[in-house]
């Protein structure tokens, strides 16, 4: 059975927007790892162009159907949502996100210890076709990789690439790649092993 695989485009009102709503998130993915064995991935990012100030993206991956219902039914999950609700002001305009599931995934142990690994997400209009040249467990450099299929539309591809540093991932860069950074949260729960 694939993963259910999360991904948040969130625009902030303000910089100093985004370290409220970034504060926020963090208390949900310390919850998550702590309590939530289905939820192998929860994790908050950051663009890596310093000129985008208001850009967050949250990536999350849950075991299963009943892993994800869980998580939203949780009592951090929806005082986070009664939060944002009740200051809206935070937010620049609506977020985007989409659920997909799991084509293909892989993740490295050594990304439970990496140093600011270098993310990269790429959603591709047009099917799995395209994806399947996205990369595998032999790209130098490369540490985790997910390739999933919107739930909403069956043509959207979501590739999310995680590379020991930049260079790795300029090497493999696909079009129209969103270069990131790891904010808080977690890549990967080490007793869990490699899944992403």
């Amino acid at each position: 059975m694939p993963s259910i695989v999360v991904i948040a485009e969130l625009k902030a009102a303000t910089k100093e927007a985004r370290q409220t709503i970034i504060g926020a998130l963090a208390n949900v993915g310390q919850y998550s790892k702590a309590n939530e064995p289905g939820v192998t991935r929860w994790a908050v990012f950051l663009p890596r162009d310093i000129s985008n100030e208001t850009s967050i993206y949250a990536i999350e991956e849950y075991a299963n159907q009943a892993a994800f219902e869980q998580h939203m039914g949780c009592k951090v999950v929806t005082d986070l949502i009664a939060f944002f609700t009740a200051n809206g002001t935070l937010f620049g305009g609506e977020g985007v996100i989409t659920t997909s599931e799991t084509q293909t995934a892989f993740a490295k142990s050594e990304l439970a210890t990496a140093n600011d690994p270098f993310i990269s997400y790429t959603k591709i209009e047009g099917g799995s076709e395209k994806a399947s040249s996205a990369g595998s467990e032999n790209v130098p450099g490369i540490m985790a990789l997910s390739i999933a299929k919107d739930k909403a539309n069956a043509n959207t591809i979501h590739i999310v690439s995680i590379y020991a540093d930049e260079q790795s991932a300029k090497k493999n860069a696909q079009t129209q790649t969103i270069p990131m950074k790891f904010a808080t949260g977690y890549l990967i729960k080490a007793e869990g092993g490699p899944k992403l």
